[in-house]
């Protein structure tokens, strides 16, 4: 460890501080603290949401439970989130809000004590305490065995540290605190994550084996996308058919802000793409499909252009997708989409 590699770790962890202390400003009464007053904007919630389901113990841990046991980790923790925060999208999270709106309920707890009793309330409260006593517990070590091997700290000393700026920015800055630092871990992952698609690598450093859109490989592709109206995620499947041609299939989960139908979308659809030879090349190729959103059906077609950049392994794609849309009872409309996307072989 050099002195600027302390330096940035130290400055990591002031930033926490201070962005709770910051947040601390905005927090006048309880629905402040616990909701943020329901001022948060719905893209910052969901960067949150997704980064509350990482932590060290997902480098520590989970990787080592990955390596050993290979898909039965995705089987049995991405998986079962990914269905239970679907059905929660859409079962639970419309009902929740005219609890908070028309009721002023801030909390589950307080949602128990009002539609049931207080020792509802308090059995839930306490045997989740207990719960989250071994999660977070857990979750503290795991940064202290990281910051171990990286910096040589005591494991004590590690746990005392990653506790004690949690519980101040927290403690301080409430709900504010924790999305705007989730924020914060949210860019540096994603600098973490492109960082290495852009140091070169010699050409002769990638063979025949280490191509994505080898002839006879099927490739996995995951990323975000971009329309004047909606962000989200989606993911492909691509099987070869052929030395230059792809059949792809796709499922999408988009965040809407229409102000005529808003709402989570969710469709799949097919893509046939033709590609082009070399570490970097273009491809292109027509693309459709359905998606529902407020149980209204919309049916999308279009043609993508994208830029491929292949590196040892893996690769990244960039592209551009002009389309008509057209939802059930509407007539078709222009759009487009813009696409970011890694690419990794099967």
């Amino acid at each position: 460890m050099t002195a600027l590699d302390w330096l940035v770790i130290s400055g990591y962890f002031v930033v926490m501080v201070g962005i709770g202390l910051w947040a601390k400003g905005r927090i006048h009464n309880v629905a402040d603290f616990f909701t943020a007053g329901g001022k948060i904007p719905w893209w910052l919630s969901g960067i949150s949401h997704h980064m509350s389901g990482y932590s060290a113990i997902m480098f520590v841990a989970f990787a080592a439970v990955a390596y050993n046991y290979g898909l039965a980790m995705y089987v049995w923790w991405a998986l079962t989130i990914g269905l239970g925060v679907g059905i929660g999208a859409f079962v639970f999270a419309a009902r929740w809000n005219r609890l908070r709106s028309k009721h002023g309920v801030v909390s589950p707890l307080e949602y128990l004590a009002r539609r049931y009793n207080l020792p509802t309330q308090q059995v839930l409260a306490y045997s989740g305490a207990l719960l989250k006593v071994v999660d977070i517990a857990a979750k503290w070590v795991a940064i202290a065995i990281l910051l171990r091997g990286f910096a040589g700290v005591p494991i004590i000393w590690g746990i005392l540290l990653t506790g004690s700026v949690t519980l101040v920015y927290i403690t301080a800055g409430g709900l504010w605190a924790d999305v705007l630092t989730d924020f914060g871990q949210f860019v540096i992952e994603a600098v973490a994550i492109s960082a290495p698609s852009t140091v070169p690598v010699p050409a002769a450093a990638i063979s025949e084996s280490d191509t994505v859109y080898r002839a006879d490989r099927t490739h996995f592709e995951v990323g975000a996308m971009l329309t004047p109206v909606s962000v989200g995620i989606e993911a492909l499947v691509m099987f070869p058919l052929g030395e230059q041609w792809r059949l792809g299939v796709m499922g999408t989960v988009n965040a809407t802000a229409d102000t005529v139908d808003p709402g989570p979308l969710v469709g799949g659809g097919i893509e046939l793409r033709r590609v082009g030879r070399g570490r970097k090349h273009w491809d292109f190729g027509p693309i459709g499909g359905v998606a529902t959103v407020n149980s209204t059906e919309v049916v999308f077609g279009g043609f993508r252009i994208g830029r491929t950049w292949e590196r040892a392994g893996h690769a990244m794609s960039l592209s551009l997708t002009p389309a008509f849309v057209r939802e059930s009872g509407r007539s078709p409309l222009p759009g487009a989409w813009i696409t970011l996307r890694w690419l990794f072989p099967i």
